[in-house]
């Protein structure tokens, strides 16, 4: 999204890199200029490489197809590692001539047409665990149809297709970052995502709606560079309806200047309070998950194709990061409001929550047919607005597979929204 590194979007993230932040879509670095890199990475993937030993800076019991992603205790959990490609050469973290972050950070990206319908509404629904009393998500003809708020993600890698993509090709059509070094690709893991919905969107986007992007913060750290992409949806008549951010983490990319600069301020990640939750959602997903949730757009083949999964040390097919993201997205609306998505003219709700904000931190990947157990904590109400942390764990390992969560709701009048079918 997929849209980076073995991150819990798996191995799209690493064609993505700083492109897709699991979804969104972002430009690519200078290594990625040309589309025979993706391509030669994919060709890597489809057969059986023979991969560099390992670099490591602590004895690791990783399997030799894997790179370790910083000094970790082991065992530690296949998130911190990262694809080895033969293909692609490794860079040193030394400060290199031509790196010149001052022209990164503000560097405007470009615009990516993006539309929808309501058939795509439905279907990033019900692959994020909408069920069948959340008809104001998952039925048309309801006077309360609406899109679920987190659908924008999906927007960076579907684009304007009604299709299937071809994945390599949207990962090579991304741009380069001026004074941003060239980086290779198997250090990329996509570290957060956030995003904040400014206005709803209309059921049907119609022409004209576009994603514009530009680097908003690069941080050169001593164990890695990260770059951070500012996404917004803009609509054909100039209203930003929805601001999303994505991180990329360069493990070993440090050039080593201590560069830090950010143009935004991005939501608090707050830690999760020291006493039960106030919520707890546990659902499990089906095996056909990530079948459901590429038809948003994200084609990548490591999420269907379990044979590939078990060549690049996956272990078979792991779910797109920014599903499970979905699935918390949902508990922590449920937390508020138990009749979230359920017609007013069935609950005879005068109000409801709107989710104004949601962050999260990928810690871990999961796997179709795991459970997810969300626990979500109300932190009080601020300026009229209810402020929330969440974590979400996969019940069956009790690993964490999203941390640092927060979201911000705000309650609204219930009342007939297809009038956002049309501008």
């Amino acid at each position: 999204m997929s849209r980076l590194g073995m991150s819990v979007g798996g191995v799209q993230q690493q064609l993505r890199g700083a492109k897709a932040f699991c979804g969104v879509g972002a430009p690519l670095p200078n290594w990625a200029g040309s589309r025979s890199t993706a391509d030669r990475f994919i060709r890597t993937l489809s057969s059986t490489p023979q991969f560099p030993p390992a670099p490591h800076i602590h004895k690791c019991p990783s399997p030799p197809i894997l790179r370790c992603f910083s000094s970790c205790p082991s065992p530690h959990h296949p998130i911190v590692h990262i694809l080895g490609d033969p293909n692609l050469s490794m860079s040193s973290s030394s400060s290199k001539p031509g790196v010149d972050f001052d022209q990164s950070v503000g560097h405007d990206a470009g615009t990516q047409p993006v539309s929808w319908n309501r058939r795509d509404l439905l279907t990033y629904a019900v692959s994020i665990g909408v069920g069948p009393k959340d008809l104001d998500y998952a039925y048309e003809r309801e006077a309360g149809f609406r899109a679920f708020p987190t659908y924008p993600v999906v927007l960076g890698l579907k684009g304007t297709s009604q299709d299937t993509t071809v994945f390599s090709e949207m990962v090579s059509s991304r741009s380069a970052v001026p004074g941003f070094p060239s980086l290779d690709l198997n250090t990329i893991v996509h570290g957060e995502q956030s995003i904040e919905m400014h206005a709803p969107i209309p059921v049907v986007s119609g022409e004209g709606w576009k994603l514009e992007k530009r680097i908003c913060a690069v941080h050169d750290r001593p164990n890695g560079l990260v770059m951070e992409t500012e996404v917004r949806l803009i609509s054909p008549v100039g209203r930003n309806h929805a601001t999303m951010v994505g991180s990329s983490f360069y493990r070993g990319g440090s050039q080593g200047t201590g560069f830090s600069r950010s143009l935004i301020t991005k939501p608090p990640t707050p830690k999760a309070p020291a006493r039960d939750p106030d919520f707890v959602l546990a659902e499990k997903t089906t095996l056909q998950q990530a079948m459901l949730y590429r038809l948003s757009g994200d084609y990548n083949p490591i999420h269907i194709d379990a044979g590939l999964g078990e060549k690049v040390g996956l272990g078979g097919t792991i779910l797109h990061g920014l599903c499970s993201f979905g699935f918390a997205a949902r508990a922590v609306l449920k937390a508020v409001d138990a009749n979230d998505g359920v017609p007013a003219n069935t609950t005879g709700a005068k109000n409801r929550f709107e989710l104004e904000a949601f962050a999260v931190r990928f810690t871990s990947p999961v796997r179709p047919g795991d459970e997810l157990e969300t626990k979500v904590w109300l932190l009080g109400d601020k300026d009229g607005k209810r402020e929330i942390a969440f974590e979400q764990f996969v019940k069956n390992t009790g690993k964490k597979s999203l941390g640092g969560g927060y979201a911000r709701v705000v309650q609204v009048a219930n009342k007939d929204v297809t009038r956002f079918a049309k501008l």
